[in-house]
């Protein structure tokens, strides 16, 4: 999204406020031709969706894209790993997900086969992978206490079968990726490793591992929201993923039941959470849910909040 666009929703939008969250309606079996108002938090008789919890309200990077859980590693307190939107240049920053201090700030490299609009990011053990919008990935590593680019941008799929735009130097093209989740413990094979989610079509596109790299299957989708409203995902465990909108979707969080079969998966809307321009979406044990924000430059906002 433009900075101009981002300011703009944000500036009309209320406090997030400390009370639990109601569940909005499901999402439409197809998607829409044009994007939908903004939706407010439906009513539903007092069922309980998701109870903020206390959490540093931003972080200091720009426009907040991707976002992913790293569980604790010896004296590491679990954190959520943030990267940064196109124009931050690879920027990221660490904070712990307990309180969202602070834990480490840098830049990842971007080479020059794709740009450095990096809108989702993801990890399957020790790597983490960074797509852009245009459907171009990256992975990284930890090593000697930075996170180092292991692997140069390589296209996930084609334009021809509406998976990648040609050029990954462009950004917002094509099937407009805002987001990345990938199962921890994805192995090589025909199954889906996890998902990149599509803003442009409101679905959720498998990513096959094939050898060390992903490449997208155009045959395997789930439909989660309407067109331009799908920002982000996450996976919990084999049967579990998380998908969030953006304020236009409504900032709705879903619930994707039974994710590895796509024909079958079951969308379930959670509640409406998250601040400003909601757009990345991490999700930590017991269901903890973080959320992050897009608002054209920086500091980008973020909650946490625990769902039932």
């Amino acid at each position: 999204m433009t900075r101009g666009a981002a300011i703009a929703l944000v500036a009309v939008l209320a406090a997030c406020s400390g009370e639990r969250s109601s569940p909005s309606p499901a999402p439409p079996t197809t998607p829409a031709l044009d994007p939908p108002p903004a939706a407010p938090p439906v009513d539903a008789g007092g069922k309980v969706g998701c109870e903020r919890l206390p959490f540093a309200d931003s972080a200091p990077i720009a426009e907040a894209s991707g976002a992913v859980y790293v569980p604790a590693a010896g004296s590491d307190p679990a954190s959520i790993l943030l990267v940064g939107d196109s124009g931050a240049r690879g920027q990221y920053g660490r904070v712990s997900a307990e309180t969202g201090d602070v834990l480490e700030q840098g830049a990842l490299r971007i080479d020059g086969g794709a740009s450095d609009d990096l809108e989702g990011l993801s990890r399957i053990g020790d790597t983490f992978y960074a797509i852009t919008s245009s459907g171009f990935m990256r992975h990284y590593r930890r090593q000697g206490g930075k996170l180092a680019l292991v692997v140069k941008a390589y296209s996930i799929g084609s334009e021809r079968d509406g998976t990648a735009c040609a050029d990954g130097r462009k950004a917002n093209c094509g099937p407009y990726y805002e987001g990345l989740c990938l199962h921890n413990d994805a192995a090589a094979g025909d199954g889906c490793a996890g998902f990149a989610a599509s803003k442009k079509t409101g679905r959720l596109v498998c990513l096959v591992l094939d050898g060390t790299r992903l490449r997208a299957d155009p045959a395997r989708t789930i439909q989660v929201s309407r067109r331009e409203t799908l920002t982000g995902c996450d996976i919990a465990d084999a049967d579990l993923a998380w998908a969030g909108t953006n304020l236009i979707g409504g900032s709705v969080v879903y619930r994707v039941r039974g994710w590895q079969d796509t024909k079958s998966a079951q969308i379930e809307p959670v509640a409406s959470i998250g601040p400003g321009f909601p757009e990345a979406i991490a999700v930590g044990p017991d269901q903890v849910v973080y959320r992050f924000s897009d608002t054209g430059g920086a500091p980008s906002l973020m909650t946490k909040h625990r769902c039932e």
